[in-house]
């Protein structure tokens, strides 16, 4: 058993994935009491056909005469899910894992201190020395172990910690990390404990990942922490940022009535976010936007994103300044699927500040904008209020208006799910995305069924049937002069692991 926990970690944390020079802590982990949370888990398998992971897995095993596997790395994880593990669970307390991007060429560093060891994760690095690595020189008086060949993962043990890294290059930071013990603890009872530094992220590498960083830099975000854990039947993470200054708007909230357009059945993901109006708040976004888009060196010469767009829009005779950005109070939306599993439309609700604002928006701002720049504009007169403005890769675009509400439709039923849902409370997912808010509403909502989504769980598999009757995942949060805080929950999934392992074939345990 020992050595299964430690091909967990070590499997965990990989074994050569960096190299190169000392590394920055962009990212912080900590395991807190796992021990808590593998008594939770395993909880949740009370009442199930298998009473843990482990012993579920090996069942599936042999229901299927061992002809279908889940790849090594993840059913040895699996394999350390059993009651056995939790007083092992118990050494990874107050672990460290620092995870850095090379500011050269952006690869990942690491970094792992493991300050409880009982014997358990150095027997596993002593076994991977031994088959496939070696000795590496000693540096200042400390023996260092190859964990493979050359150029792979190193460990080193300081008295009462073993420290493991990407490679030699690392191991300074970590062994002074080591030495210094952890001095800030995170107030966490159990659970998995992450800490972001925006700062010590390197912008470079990939387009993509330079346009990832630069998104908490040019926000302002000057650390974020997370926490994840399980409670009861519940997974919840709440996510705290601070910023340099506090966001503009921090008080608005949602109107828990903009809600009542978003369709219940056939979506897969709704959101709705409360804008703040001042000029303040649409400066700050445009300039982020501006930011991010300029971490691409060969666009970093481009005129800025509020300059092109008003300009596109005053040639199709629209004034975004004055008709759009000012008027608008919110946004919601949701993405639609059909019983397959496959999108099958979206829908966007702007949340106005008036009829007047809304019907200029609805009439004049968005037909101008298609007709100019959409291929297969179809002009026509609004038919029961409803206005088809194009085809878009083969599906309708349509818009209406209700009141101070504007409506967009993209989908064959879109537009008429949203009317739906406002129509009827009972087709709304209104009282879904409500459930867990305290009496004020927050800034921003949204959920997801995770057994509507065709790439997570094909239609008819046993995990979309579990997944059916499960709750969305909900996530809400709110601003606040300290910043930002987001929680994400996800309950019911006692239910879920039952109805799981009610659909896959399970074989009973040998007899001794």
């Amino acid at each position: 058993m020992r050595k299964a926990i430690g091909a967990v970690l070590l499997l965990g944390i990989g074994a050569g994935l960096a190299r190169g020079a000392e590394p920055s802590e962009a990212v912080t982990i900590r395991p807190i009491r796992p021990d808590r949370q593998l008594e939770r888990l395993i909880a949740l398998f009370r009442g199930a056909r298998s009473s843990d992971p482990a012993s579920a897995l090996a069942a599936w095993k042999r229901a299927t005469g061992g002809t279908r596997g889940l790849g090594k790395p993840l059913e040895a994880a699996i394999a350390a899910l059993n009651p056995e593990m939790i007083t092992e669970f118990r050494t990874l307390d107050g672990a460290e894992l620092g995870l850095g991007l090379d500011p050269g060429d952006g690869h990942v560093r690491w970094y792992a201190t493991v300050p409880r060891d009982d014997g358990t994760v150095a027997a596993m690095a002593t076994a991977l020395t031994l088959t496939g690595g070696g000795s590496d020189p000693p540096w200042n008086g400390v023996t260092i172990d190859r964990l493979g060949p050359p150029g792979s993962a190193v460990v080193a043990r300081v008295p009462g910690v073993l420290v493991v890294a990407g490679s030699r290059d690392e191991l300074p930071v970590a062994l002074a990390r080591a030495r210094a013990g952890v001095d800030d603890r995170p107030p966490v009872e159990t659970g998995w404990w992450l800490r972001l530094d925006p700062l010590a992220l390197a912008a470079s590498g990939p387009v993509c990942r330079r346009r990832l960083v630069e998104v908490p830099r040019a926000s302002g975000c000057q650390g974020a922490e997370a926490v994840a854990g399980l409670e009861g039947e519940t997974l919840t993470i709440a996510i705290s940022a601070r910023f340099a200054a506090a966001a503009p708007g921090a008080a608005t909230t949602i109107d828990p009535a903009w809600l009542e357009w978003l369709p219940a059945s056939g979506t897969v993901a709704s959101a709705s976010v409360a804008l703040d109006a001042g000029a303040r708040a649409w400066d700050a976004a445009f300039v982020l936007a501006d930011r991010v888009e300029r971490a691409d060196p060969a666009r970093d010469r481009i005129a800025p994103l509020r300059t092109r767009l008003n300009l596109l829009a005053t040639a199709a005779g629209v004034r975004p300044e004055v008709d759009l950005w000012p008027k608008l109070r919110g946004l919601s939306g949701s993405i639609l699927v059909d019983p397959s599993g496959d999108v099958a439309g979206a829908l966007l609700v702007l949340h106005a500040a008036d009829p007047p604002a809304a019907d200029r928006i609805a009439t004049r701002v968005l037909p101008r904008l298609v007709a100019s720049y959409l291929k297969g504009q179809e002009p026509a007169d609004p038919a029961d209020g409803v206005q088809r403005l194009a085809r878009l890769s083969g599906r309708p675009l349509e818009v209406t208006r209700r009141e101070a509400t504007v409506l967009i439709g993209w989908g064959e039923s879109a537009l008429a799910a949203g009317l739906g849902a406002k129509a009827r409370p009972e087709r709304s997912a209104a009282a879904t995305l409500r459930a867990f808010w305290s009496p004020t509403p927050p800034r921003r909502a949204g959920a997801f069924w995770p057994s509507r989504l065709r790439a997570l769980a094909p239609p008819d598999s046993p995990l979309a049937q579990a997944l059916a009757d499960a709750p969305p995942i909900l996530w809400s949060g709110r601003d606040d002069v300290a910043g930002s805080h987001d929680t994400l929950s996800w309950t019911g999934l006692r239910g879920l692991v039952r109805r799981f392992l009610e659909r896959i074939p399970l074989a009973d345990a040998p007899e001794d």
